[in-house]
């Protein structure tokens, strides 16, 4: 069993080797270096985020994150999204809101070409949220 610092330098050799090469689609890959993050980010050193061993391991998680795809599945990526959001909170560099708007935005174009035009009401509500999701992330990144 390791511990501390030799933990978390595997950890980071694992999340780099599994994104170097590209997108990340497998789930059950997901979910294992979804887990190694988890392990990262609670070894990292929040006090002492400017130190550079914690900002490579804060580079190697957000690298993760961007790399997930799962494909047309957009409800299981907001999930994921979501699931991040809730664990690894204290990344900056993470830039949910950033990934959850681009998400949304390909679940309104999806919505809009699985409509007809009976369906008034969702296809207002769906231009209502096309036109003002990117204003709610604005004011949600001055927010915080």
């Amino acid at each position: 069993m390791m511990h501390g610092n030799s933990r978390g330098i595997v950890n980071m050799h694992i999340l780099d080797m599994a994104t170097r090469n590209g997108y990340v689609h497998d789930p059950t890959t997901i979910q294992l270096l979804f887990e190694i993050s988890q392990a990262l980010h609670s070894d990292t050193d929040l006090v002492n985020m400017k130190n550079d061993a914690n900002q490579q391991q804060a580079r190697f998680i957000s690298r993760f994150v961007r790399m997930v795809d799962h494909g047309v599945e957009y409800e299981r990526h907001l999930a994921f999204l979501m699931e991040c959001r809730g664990a690894l909170s204290n990344i900056i560099e993470l830039k949910i809101n950033e990934h959850v708007l681009s998400v949304c935005s390909k679940l309104i174009e999806t919505a809009k070409l699985c409509l007809n035009a009976k369906d008034k009401y969702l296809t207002s509500t769906i231009s209502f949220l096309d036109k003002n999701l990117p204003a709610a992330a604005v004011s949600s990144s001055i927010a915080i």
